[in-house]
């Protein structure tokens, strides 16, 4: 998902370093992309451009040039919430789930 040592977001163009366990990417799961690109692009001024097409409609939000989120739509024949889901960096994701784990917390990506 993320590696802080370079390609640090899901969608490939960050080559910045993120510090481990701090929030390099966030993507959001909705039902309709048109009115959230609407909304989202009035609250925080992002512009969208197409994301990977394997991904069903995708979208990525931009700000200044640079990618910062990711957003979806949700199959409309399953009842999943809308929701945001954030990714944390990390130098080894392995050790990292197991503290996630250990810690009583679950691994969702």
């Amino acid at each position: 998902m993320t590696d802080a040592r370079g390609n640090a977001r899901p969608n490939g163009d960050g080559s910045a370093r993120h510090t481990p366990g701090t929030p390099c990417w966030v993507s959001l799961m909705a039902r309709g992309l048109d009115a959230t690109e609407q909304f989202y692009g009035a609250l925080f001024g992002w512009e969208f451009r197409p994301g990977p097409r394997p991904l069903g409609p995708y979208v990525r939000a931009v700000l200044d040039g640079h990618a910062v989120a990711g957003i979806g739509v949700l199959p409309a024949d399953r009842r999943l919430p809308v929701a945001w889901t954030p990714y944390f960096a990390s130098d080894d994701v392995d050790l990292t789930a197991e503290a996630v784990r250990s810690c009583g917390g679950t691994v969702g990506v």
